[in-house]
C-alpha cells in the first residue's frame, strides 16, 4: 500500500543517498501517494531506477527474484511481509517500525536493521547489504518461531479469552 506510514518517500530518498551504488528499486502496491512517489523519484533523479509496478496478486514472484527486501515503514503491528520475503529465500532491510523485527532479522543473521526510521539510516542498511550479502536461515526457524503449529494455538487462546469476556473488554 502506497501510504504514509509505509515509508515509501524515506525508501526513495535513500536510494537517492546511495546513488553511487547500483541499485534498481521495484514497488509493488498502490496507493494514494502512487503519484507523488513518482514525482519524488523523477524529482531525487533516480526515476529510471525505480519501477512502479502496481498491484500484484502473486508478489511471491518478485521476492523471490530480488536481491533484497526493503520494508520502509513508520509503523507496522505485525510485519507479515518480512516472514514472507524470508520464507521466499531473500534478506531483508527493515526500518525499526515493530519490535519483532529485531529477532527476525538479528538473531540469525538474516537481514539488516536501521538504527532509525530515517533516509539516511535506511541508506546505511541498504550500503552494508551490498557490502556483505546476508544468507537467510533454514525454514525450520521461520516454522518453529512462526508457523502454523505455533501461531494457531495462540489465537485460538486469544479468541477463547476474549469470547469470555464480558460485552465491551478487551
Amino acid at each position: 500500500r502506497l501510504s504514509h506510514e509505509k515509508g515509501m518517500d524515506l525508501l526513495l530518498q535513500a536510494v537517492s543517498i546511495c546513488a553511487d551504488l547500483p541499485l534498481n528499486l521495484v514497488v509493488i502496491g498502490e496507493g494514494p501517494l502512487r503519484g507523488a512517489l513518482v514525482k519524488q523519484a523523477a524529482k531525487l533523479g533516480i526515476g529510471d531506477r525505480v519501477t512502479f509496478a502496481g498491484f500484484r496478486s502473486n508478489p511471491f514472484v518478485y521476492l523471490a527474484a530480488a536481491d533484497a527486501f526493503v520494508l520502509s515503514s513508520r509503523v507496522e503491528g505485525f510485519p507479515n511481509v518480512v516472514l514472507e520475503a524470508l520464507a521466499c529465500g531473500t534478506p531483508v532491510i527493515a526500518t525499526p517500525c515493530a519490535d519483532m523485527l529485531a529477532d527476525m532479522l538479528g538473531v540469525y543473521g538474516n537481514g539488516w536493521l536501521a538504527t532509525a526510521i530515517s533516509a539516511p539510516a535506511l541508506a546505511e542498511c541498504i550500503r552494508k547489504a551490498c557490502q556483505s550479502p546476508s544468507a537467510c536461515p533454514d525454514d525450520s526457524y521461520l516454522e518453529t518461531t512462526f508457523g502454523v503449529s505455533r501461531v494457531v494455538p495462540q489465537y485460538q487462546d486469544l479468541i477463547i479469552r476474549l469470547a469470555g469476556q464480558p460485552e465491551g473488554a478487551g
